[in-house]
């Protein structure tokens, strides 16, 4: 069992070793994050508000503390405890040992197989329909920091998001608050503004997804002529074999990768429209991956409880999967037990923009 809740102060300063350099993963931001390791082996993660940025950080970690350990999902990290005190701040997280979807992209010698590329974005857009409130969910007051490497990878290659900001009222006098999201993911629209939004975020998803397909920063793309979705638009559908990652040798000879490649070329390019209103919901995205490959469980923003039910999710103590019979169910069969809570609480029909078949 995981020892969940709240943690002394003396804990944490014991499985850091005091803080030390030598555990450091990284730094981000106003936070530090390094690993812990308790005295029965269990590694952890532990993100620290760093001193001189206590200011007027203190309230908005204590806000964002508060919000995320409530927040279970399959593909996004967990949040085990806290440990708050006058001069010590930290979120005591899951750890991930894979490192981050950008590494694995960009990193030399480092490289992913397609079906672990669609299976990592399939499960980002299932935490991102999660966290949106989709099918009749409740909205989680936060956005994701859309980047690559806000996407951690698990044992299995599981994506696991981290790095959330707290939704932020919205203006009433329209003024413009400081940009805030990641260069080369973000809507243009957002980028002027400085505010964030559900469809900015679906155009930030789907400019990962061209990443994931393609292999190319979207920092490094000129955003003069569109940034990384204008330069996939030149290209679609003609000649989209020239945009596919190069790291991704034989896949792209598959007739049936290559089918799922330019499919999700196309959901992102739908996701990255240049009008917010025509960009899909989560949930549609997931209906059009649906359309596109057999996922290795449902694509469904289900509630947790369900989730649990059905095998894939981790219950409130433990970092191994629950098992449970539905689980030997074979997936087309229970998801069709589902279609019942899926036409009561799912999105309205695709436009036929968004059909992929």
């Amino acid at each position: 069992m995981f020892p969940p809740g709240d943690y002394a102060k003396r804990t944490i300063i014991k499985i850091t070793d005091d803080f030390n350099n030598s555990n450091l993963i990284g730094v981000g931001g106003y936070c530090a994050v390094y690993k812990g390791v308790f005295t029965s082996g269990r590694v952890v993660a532990v993100k620290r508000l760093r001193p001189e940025y206590y200011g007027g950080n203190v309230k908005k970690f204590d806000k964002e503390r508060r919000i995320l350990i409530n927040v279970k999902h399959p593909n996004i990290v967990r949040v085990y405890g806290t440990c708050c005190t006058k001069r010590l701040k930290v979120l005591v997280l899951q750890y991930v040992p894979n490192g981050s979807l950008d590494r694995k992209l960009h990193q030399s010698g480092s490289s992913l197989h397609w079906s672990s590329r669609i299976d990592i974005a399939a499960g980002i857009a299932q935490a991102l329909a999660y966290l949106h409130g989709e099918w009749k969910g409740k909205r989680h007051p936060m956005f994701w920091e859309t980047k690559a490497s806000s996407v951690l990878l698990d044992d299995d290659y599981n994506a696991r998001l981290t790095d959330f900001r707290l939704a932020k009222a919205k203006p009433e006098d329209n003024t413009k608050t400081p940009f805030s999201g990641s260069i080369g993911y973000t809507a243009p629209a957002e980028c002027l503004s400085g505010n964030r939004t559900l469809p900015g975020e679906v155009y930030s998803f789907g400019t990962l997804l061209l990443e994931i397909v393609t292999g190319i920063r979207p920092c490094d793309a000129d955003a003069s002529q569109g940034g990384l979705p204008g330069l996939v638009r030149q290209a679609f559908p003609r000649n989209v074999r020239s945009i596919f990652d190069p790291q991704l040798g034989d896949d792209v000879r598959r007739v049936e990768y290559f089918d799922q490649m330019t499919r999700c070329t196309r959901i992102g390019l739908i996701c990255t429209n240049e009008l917010p209103e025509e960009r899909p919901s989560m949930q549609n995205v997931l209906f059009m991956f649906g359309q596109t490959y057999s996922p290795p469980r449902a694509l469904l923003p289900l509630p947790g409880w369900l989730l649990l039910a059905l095998g894939v999710a981790e219950d409130n103590h433990t970092e191994r999967p629950t098992w449970s019979p539905w689980s030997l169910v074979p997936l087309p069969i229970w998801l069709m037990m589902l279609l019942g809570f899926a036409q009561e609480n799912g999105p309205q029909r695709l436009p036929n923009s968004m059909l992929l078949a």
